[in-house]
């Protein structure tokens, strides 16, 4: 991506704040980011992981139902 060096400031370039560069024209080019490499294994892993997350989630959420139910019938009958 370019842009004009006026609406950037050079210092913040030269101090490498900012990742970019300026060419004799006054252009500024902004370095992107290496994207991050990842494996399969990697992406199968997480995968494995939030799966097992969401199982622990449904069956906190089921039994919390099932509480809520039993203190709601508690409550119906000592009133």
């Amino acid at each position: 991506m370019s842009a004009s060096v006026g609406s950037y400031s050079s210092w913040q370039i030269e101090a490498e704040e900012i990742d970019a560069s300026i060419d004799a024209h006054g252009s500024v080019t902004f370095a992107d980011d290496e994207p991050v490499a990842v494996s399969k294994a990697e992406i199968d892993g997480a995968l494995r992981v939030a799966q097992e997350q969401e199982q622990v989630l449904r069956r906190l959420e089921r039994e919390i139902a099932r509480n809520k139910d039993y203190l709601q019938k508690v409550c119906v009958r000592s009133h």
